[in-house]
């Protein structure tokens, strides 16, 4: 995997990441709005005598929606600015295409590398011969031995 490859693949989970955070604090935000001001008016204020309601209980949702917004909105120009990022980044990808190795070789080392094909190359057709030569040698000669056999008996 290349660099750019792990780049886009760390920009698209950081991006996934970010969007489940939100998602996730737009929940918390739900449960504190429904549940903050039964819990305040239970527990803080029980011994109290309220004439009006208290403004902490005007904040709470305001509050928890404002704070679940302000992440939203910043989530998704962070998911922006990471898909512009994403896009030049394969752009890059597309134009170097695969991963070249002889960009990363010397001319020296790849003379040698053809080189080593080619002896390899060489070496191999003369052994496929001598091994079939070998080959018909061994099988005339078991089949004499046997004619001899079958002769002498």
């Amino acid at each position: 995997m290349t660099s750019n490859q792990f780049k886009v693949n760390y920009l698209m989970m950081k991006s996934i990441k970010e969007v489940l955070a939100s998602l996730l604090l737009f929940l918390a935000a739900l449960f504190l709005t429904a549940i903050a001001p039964s819990l305040l008016l239970r527990y803080v204020y029980a011994g109290q005598q309220l004439l009006a309601e208290p403004k902490l209980l005007e904040y709470i949702p305001l509050g928890s929606f404002v704070i679940a917004i302000l992440f939203f909105i910043y989530t998704l120009v962070g998911c922006f600015i990471r898909s512009r990022k994403i896009k030049q980044l394969m752009s890059n990808l597309e134009l170097m295409g695969d991963v070249d190795v002889s960009t990363q070789l010397t001319e020296k080392e790849i003379a040698e590398l053809e080189s080593i094909v080619d002896d390899a190359i060489a070496q191999k057709k003369p052994a496929k011969k001598s091994t079939r030569k070998v080959a018909r040698k061994t099988a005339t000669k078991t089949t004499k031995s046997t004619r001899r056999k079958t002769k002498k008996s």
